[in-house]
């Protein structure tokens, strides 16, 4: 009976040990989160600054009330966005950011959807379309490609201009909102997760076996 106990354990040790050897390289990759801003917004929006899309117009942030639907692989698929600003609101400032941010009816009973005014404390508009983008005179521009990690829901888009430190210095606001429809696919990370872990699985089964026949001759 000792050796069957002994075996469980050795298991449960072999598993816990591939399980460590993966998450040390993920967390070497990954790193520590970023500094995050206490930049308020409010403080730094410029109603000069014009930041624009390519969406159909629309003033309604609920599911299926606007025009431009934007699919993961579909025939739409991406957003041509577009800031352009006079030379004083440019002044110090090295590239832009833009993002999307969440309509209000896409944050009900959504409590991970926070909208707050400092920039680092904000979820709203979490997800970022293009950034460390430069300027060819007063304007830049990027087209934003549908990824496959995005739920269905409604947007309108953030503008972020820093100076060469990364600070916060300008920002602009579109409330002109636009629908993205979620895959509805296994996205790449869930992929190569469960295939990594089928390995693990499959290896920590086979040494079991192994040590089992081992202990039993």
């Amino acid at each position: 009976m000792n050796w069957r106990i002994a075996s469980v354990f050795a298991v449960a040790a072999f598993g816990i040990c591939a399980m460590l050897a993966l998450a040390l390289p993920l967390a070497l990759i990954v790193g520590e989160p970023g500094e995050k801003s206490d930049v308020a917004f409010s403080s730094i929006e410029n109603d000069q600054i014009v930041l624009t899309s390519d969406a159909v117009p629309c003033d309604e942030d609920k599911i299926g009330a606007c025009g431009t639907v934007l699919t993961y692989e579909g025939p739409n698929n991406m957003l041509d966005i577009t800031l352009e600003a006079p030379e004083e609101a440019l002044e110090g400032v090295s590239t832009a950011e833009f993002q999307l941010c969440y309509s209000k009816e896409s944050m009900e009973k959504r409590p991970w959807r926070d909208a707050d005014d400092i920039i680092g404390q904000d979820t709203q508009c979490s997800i970022t379309a293009c950034d460390d983008l430069t300027f060819t005179g007063n304007r830049t521009s990027c087209l934003y490609e549908i990824n496959s990690d995005i739920g269905t829901a409604v947007f309108f888009l953030r503008a972020l201009l820093k100076n060469e430190e990364g600070t916060y210095i300008q920002g602009a606001e579109n409330m002109n909102y636009f629908q993205i429809d979620g895959y509805l696919g296994r996205t790449t990370g869930i992929i190569v997760g469960s295939s990594v872990m089928s390995v693990v699985a499959w290896s920590i089964l086979a040494s079991g076996i192994m040590w089992e026949r081992t202990k039993q001759r």
